[in-house]
């Protein structure tokens, strides 16, 4: 049984330094989980997060912004500064994102977690 306890810990203990950076409590799962994806799949294009996330555009569009350091405009929600967008090389109609260095250092704390 301890053995169960500790993996359910790796899985809370990434979500709590999320939390840490945002305490006012209002940071949806679904946002978090998107900025897992991010690390999962650096460089990785806003298309390619909405069909691994299931969601839909505008919700993926939106958690996106919060995780940036714009935030949600419309919805008076501070960004986090933990990824950026911009254009691909290749195509200015594609849309990438990539973690800040405020980010790396979450996910190499987060990837600290996880090997323990």
């Amino acid at each position: 049984m301890a053995g169960d306890t500790r993996s359910y810990m790796k899985a809370i203990l990434p979500i709590e330094l999320v939390r840490k950076i945002d305490p006012s409590d209002s940071l949806s799962a679904s946002t978090v989980l998107m900025l897992l994806y991010v690390m999962q799949y650096p460089d990785s294009t806003i298309k390619k997060l909405e069909q691994v996330t299931e969601l839909r555009r505008s919700s993926a569009s939106r958690h996106i912004l919060i995780l940036t350091e714009r935030g949600d405009r419309a919805r008076a929600r501070p960004g986090l500064g933990l990824v950026t967008t911009y254009e691909d090389a290749q195509d200015s109609r594609v849309k990438r994102v990539k973690l800040t260095a405020k980010g790396q250092r979450l996910a190499n704390d987060i990837a600290k977690i996880m090997e323990t």
